[in-house]
């Protein structure tokens, strides 16, 4: 047995990359052969059970589906809610990349105490972190959890915007 491995083994690493791509090709093509039966057994049994559901009595049927429906229309109206909220989350960061904007653009040039400027430097900081990478729609599983990061984001925005407040005096 051992020799006939190793026979094999010698032979395989003398044939040609083409031909070794092909070999495996067709191996695989032949397991796929082999195994397609396997495959379409499962397709039978899910088209039974179809059809054994199919087969159930109306009344049932009706009772079954109305619930679906209600769950349909409620999974709706949360992911509108949700996707309101999300805009109004995606307003609050315009807003907040707009005033980091006009920080710079008023900082420019700017002589400020270093104990000062390390302040100012950390607070805006904190504005872009959150701006860096901020979740997506389908980070957030409700309308909660958007609240919470837009009360995140409102409270750096006005924390920013005291800084304006605060930049003005050292002009």
């Amino acid at each position: 047995m051992r020799n006939q491995v190793r026979s094999f083994l010698t032979w395989f690493r003398h044939i040609t990359e083409m031909n070794r791509k092909l070999l495996i090709l067709a191996l695989l093509s032949g397991a796929g052969v082999l195994l397609y039966p396997l495959l379409n057994d499962t397709d039978e049994e899910t088209q039974d059970a179809a059809t054994l559901r199919n087969t159930q009595p109306q009344a049932g049927t009706q009772l079954q589906q109305e619930p679906e429906i209600d769950v349909l229309a409620v999974a709706q109206a949360r992911r509108a809610s949700m996707r309101a909220e999300y805009e109004k989350l995606e307003q609050a960061r315009n807003d907040v990349r707009k005033q980091l904007g006009r920080l710079k653009a008023g900082i420019w040039k700017l002589r400020v105490p270093p104990e000062q400027a390390r302040a100012i430097e950390k607070r805006m900081y904190q504005g872009h972190i959150l701006l860096k990478n901020p979740p997506l729609l389908g980070a957030f599983s409700s309308v909660d959890d958007i609240g919470g990061e837009l009360e995140k984001v409102n409270t750096v925005f006005a924390d920013l915007v005291n800084l304006e407040g605060e930049i003005v005096l050292y002009k």
